[in-house]
């Protein structure tokens, strides 16, 4: 299931089927490109009738993964990013705490994300 709106969920295939003409489109306007079609579905619902905007978009997209290879490959493997000390690694993970608190009604992730020092995550459960 994925969300359209706030109200509204639809399977994932039904959306896909629905918006293939854009999502074709796409693939050829970008060639060999590493997006499947669920990352195009999601260009292709940000940017509506302005399908221009959305290959400008995804090229955007590609040239920041392209330009940030080892941070790209190190969320891939879930490492430290590279270029970071020690220090700094501590001082992200004491300032920056999240954890999976169960699924939504819809299965969705519940995630709590706590930031900064001194900030408590409470769940409702």
């Amino acid at each position: 299931m994925a969300w359209v709106n706030a109200f509204e969920r639809r399977p994932l295939r039904q959306l896909l089927d629905q918006h293939r003409e854009a999502i074709d489109a796409m693939r050829q306007e970008l060639g060999d490109s590493p997006f499947d079609d669920t990352s195009l579905l999601r260009y292709a619902l940000s940017y509506g009738q302005r399908p221009h905007e959305a290959v400008e978009a995804a090229r955007k997209a590609l040239a920041w993964r392209q330009e940030h290879r080892g941070l790209v490959e190190a969320a891939r493997e879930r490492k430290a990013p590279p270029g970071l000390s020690t220090s700094e690694l501590c001082t992200l993970q004491t300032l920056l705490l999240t954890a999976f608190h169960g699924t939504t009604a819809f299965g969705d992730p519940r995630l709590g994300i706590a930031h900064g020092v001194g900030t408590r995550f409470v769940s409702s459960a």
